[in-house]
């Protein structure tokens, strides 16, 4: 996750390809109970997530009514850059989807689906565990801005991508916090823990 932004966007695209592949593949191995065990679940999934994110003050949430397999977040605070928040969710091992990954600027909001989370067998419980994740990480990007906006003054005057350069910089050349190292590992240890569902 230290590579280039577009090192990590082409191994995205190729796990999204991966992912998509294996949902297939395990569907097509599913009978209708299990199909419908596996729909319920990822309902189950998005209702926790959702009810478990709501109360982050940062974070306007909405669910469609057509797709209950995924949430879609905005962020209220004017101090918010979608690239770089999506820069510093890397460094942490959380990836979410993009509409635009090579034009943040036309993007306010990302995805985060339950459908990936229940293939690879998460229920409520661990949710609750990756919900306190993305709200921990939410917090310490907020943390990371501010102190990059304490050193360098009239950062609220400067375009978007100026903002993304300072937070490159910052965790390219500062000591990294023990909270991001921290949360970077449990994040890494948890899902290690879950088998993955594109290997066969």
């Amino acid at each position: 996750n230290n590579n280039t932004i577009h090192n990590n966007n082409t191994i995205h695209n190729n796990n999204n390809k991966n992912i998509i592949f294996s949902l297939a593949t395990a569907f097509k191995c599913m009978n209708n109970n299990e199909f419908k065990e596996y729909v319920t679940q990822s309902t189950k999934n998005t209702n926790t997530l959702s009810k478990c994110l709501k109360n982050n003050k940062y974070v306007d949430i909405y669910s469609s009514n057509k797709n209950s397999n995924f949430i879609n977040l905005k962020f209220n605070h004017f101090f918010f850059s979608i690239q770089a928040f999506y820069l510093f969710c890397q460094r942490l091992n959380i990836m979410f989807d993009i509409i635009y990954p090579f034009c943040f600027d036309k993007q306010t909001s990302f995805n985060i689906g339950s459908n990936y989370l229940t293939t690879l067998g998460l229920i409520e419980s661990d949710i609750e565990v990756v919900a306190e994740f993305i709200n921990h990480s939410i917090l310490l990007y907020f943390q990371v801005i501010q102190r990059i906006k304490n050193e360098k003054r009239g950062l609220e005057n400067e375009p978007p991508h100026k903002l993304m350069d300072n937070l490159e910089h910052y965790l390219e050349n500062s000591s990294i916090s023990t909270e991001i190292i921290s949360l970077s590992n449990d994040i890494t240890s948890f899902i290690s823990s879950f088998p993955s569902p594109y290997i066969f």
